[in-house]
């Protein structure tokens, strides 16, 4: 973070001595993020000794500094920053950090709590329109940054245009409206600037109704003028919707319009555009995840993190497939989504696809999934991640456990088939199983008993006591199950010190029942584990488990 002494050895490894660093998150309109890491300078406050101990503090010029936060600004030009940062110490006076890999190896750092959160704070950087100075504002912390965001503050908001177009009354297709967002209304609509009209041209209105607010509003009415070279058609940019706002914002739900006043699904999207042909009126409507019918040409849409939780709470059935990074804010908790096949009499209506994209999900602190049978997972990259438990059972990043079964019903014999899990990636996370520090410090610790794998014969005549006998499995991808191809594992911590052993542990999978053309980097398996490997600890091949008749 800040850099009293350095040392260099080659011009690609110069390595910084350090005591202090910063983790800031950066966020602005309709979602848009950013983290990064920061370092204090050498005439930074209050620095190092002769400081009362103070911690370096993070000021609005430090962040504008920042070539991450400057590369945020050039792609998203935001006229409010709210930035939310913590502040970290290293255990040690002094750490070497390699410049190669600094995010890393800082992640690392906090995940082996080797650097202690000292403070925390937030500030709001605001830019004027041109001609205008910006405004630095710095508040008090007084609670988390997305709760300012929807409670506390009417601020403009600038997105870039290029964004996506859907079909058009009549089917056609037209260009992005330049159209920026102006304000942000009572209902929670983000409202675009009125456009421009040529007084000599023809133009078509789409109206919005606002008759369900608390607060009666008038219907919004967007103009966009008729273009020969679009055909006729009108481009017009519809209304977004702030997902950070307590008031309006359902979790786990997606705003959109409809023409059908008791339409239960979305036909065009807040914040895109749209070609028209006439005039239309449309009206908000509400659907689960981020859209979509949940079947195989129309799977449900997880375009943010809370959906994931709405999964959880339906145990999902169906076809998913996520559109963008989600990543969980600190406070935001996960539960493992379980998603058993059930299979009854119609084994088609219980089957389970999660499709990634190829997006990443991060901060997460529990399992993306507990149980799971007869499902394909695929192209899901998780990272920055970690899983911190007291509880002894069955833990992957992707899954903790997956198996396949038979079942009859109605004379019929049914099965699952083994659980694919394929294309997905673990990286920068970590794995403990472990008591509180506290528990460790102040509990004695218990005296070792003798611990004896399974499956073993003792020596006639020898019983030891107590036996400590292993169950579960630990692994970056699955703990137990699956049939696991084309994922990787890279810089991965699976740590146990639980008073229970566990019997398998493995950087893709504590025991698979299968592994193909996967890989691992810079894995660390430690701690009370009976059988482990880089890749796995053991397999199983495809199992088969037959349940009783319904």
């Amino acid at each position: 973070m800040f850099c009293d002494d350095f040392e260099r050895t080659k011009e690609s490894e110069v390595q910084y001595l350090m005591k202090y660093f910063y983790d800031v998150h950066a966020q602005s309109g309709e979602n848009d993020e950013t983290s990064f890491f920061m370092y204090a300078t050498e005439d930074t406050p209050d620095l190092l000794d002769g400081n009362d101990g103070k911690v370096p503090p993070l000021t609005a010029d430090m962040v504008k500094q920042d070539s991450s936060y400057r590369k945020f600004l050039e792609n998203k030009k935001p006229r409010l920053s709210m930035i939310d940062y913590r502040i970290y110490q290293t255990r040690n006076d002094y750490t070497k950090i390699p410049t190669i890999s600094i995010p890393e190896h800082l992640q690392m750092l906090i995940g082996e709590e080797q650097a202690e959160c000292v403070t925390t704070g937030e500030l709001s950087i605001e830019y004027a329109k041109k001609g205008k100075k910006p405004i630095v504002k710095k508040k008090k912390r007084k609670t988390s940054p997305l709760v300012y965001l929807v409670c506390g503050f009417a601020v403009i908001f600038a997105l870039m245009g290029g964004i996506a177009i859907g079909n058009s009354l009549g089917g056609g297709e037209g260009e992005v409206a330049p159209v920026k967002y102006d304000s942000i209304g009572e209902d929670g609509l983000i409202m675009p600037e009125a456009a421009e009209l040529n007084p000599n041209s023809e133009y078509i209105t789409v109206s919005i109704d606002r008759s369900y607010s608390a607060i009666p509003l008038e219907d919004l009415h967007l103009k966009g003028e008729i273009l020969k070279e679009n055909d006729g058609k009108a481009i017009i940019k519809l209304p977004g919707f702030n997902k950070t706002d307590f008031f309006n914002h359902v979790p786990g739900h997606t705003w959109g319009f409809s023409t059908d006043p008791k339409g239960k699904k979305i036909e065009y999207y807040g914040g895109k555009s749209y070609s028209f042909t006439e005039d239309v009126k449309l009206y908000r409507v509400l659907v689960k995840y981020g859209g979509g019918n949940g079947t195989k040409d129309d799977p449900y849409i997880i375009d943010y993190y809370d959906q994931l939780a709405l999964m959880s709470e339906n145990k999902a059935r169906g076809y998913f497939r996520q559109t963008a990074d989600l990543n969980f804010p600190e406070w935001a908790k996960h539960i493992p989504i379980n998603t058993v096949n059930e299979l009854k009499n119609k084994p088609d209506s219980e089957c389970f696809e999660y499709d990634g994209g190829g997006f990443k999900i991060s901060g997460l602190r529990a399992p993306l999934f507990e149980k799971v049978s007869g499902a394909v997972i695929k192209n899901v990259n998780i990272t920055n991640s970690t899983i911190t438990t007291t509880v002894h059972k069955n833990y992957g990043f992707i899954v903790c456990e997956a198996y396949n079964y038979r079942y009859q019903a109605s004379g019929k014999t049914y099965e699952t088939g083994e659980t694919l899990i394929q294309n997905c990636t673990v990286s920068h996370s970590s794995i403990r199983a472990e008591y509180p520090k506290s528990d460790r410090e102040t509990v004695p610790a218990p005296t070792e008993p003798i611990v004896i794998p399974p499956d073993i014969e003792l020596p006639e005549g020898f019983e030891p006591e107590p036996q400590k006998r292993g169950e579960y499995a630990l692994g970056g991808i699955t703990g137990l199950g699956g049939q696991i191809e084309n994922c990787y594992v890279n810089d991965v911590m699976i740590y146990a010190e639980l008073s229970d052993y566990f019997l398998y542990a493995g950087g893709i999978s504590g025991k698979p029942a299968n592994v193909i053309n996967s890989g691992v980097y810079g894995v660390t398996i430690e701690g009370k584990i009976f059988n482990c490997g880089g890749i796995a600890g053991s397999a199983g091949g495809s199992r088969l488990y037959n349940r009783p008749l319904a």
